[in-house]
């Protein structure tokens, strides 16, 4: 007895730090469209929210970010997938995954 696994629809908010950074903010916005469909999620828009500050900063330095809002559909574990790929990543400060 198989059952597979039907894909659910998601929304992120990526908050970018452009800080220091030498690519544009459409390239950052077209490598998070890529990890996404690289992780095996179909990314069916995407929209640049621009730069807003912070409620509260948590860094004085860092009083604002550059939000992009991606939705997309993929698997259930694909939002644990998307927040490990990039931990490490400098370029994306937070993000917040939902389901749509």
């Amino acid at each position: 007895m198989s059952q597979s696994i039907s894909a659910r629809p998601y929304r992120a908010i990526f908050i970018l730090d452009t800080r220091d950074l030498q690519e544009s903010v459409d390239a950052l916005m077209q490598k998070v469209k890529d990890a996404i469909t690289a992780l095996q999620g179909k990314v069916v828009a995407s929209e640049n929210l621009g730069m807003r500050e912070f409620t509260r900063a948590t860094d004085r330095k860092f009083p604002a970010g550059h939000y992009l809002q991606v939705d997309f559909d993929g698997v259930p574990a694909l939002p644990v997938s998307i927040k490990v790929r990039f931990r490490l990543d400098r370029s994306v400060n937070r993000i917040f995954i939902e389901n749509r």
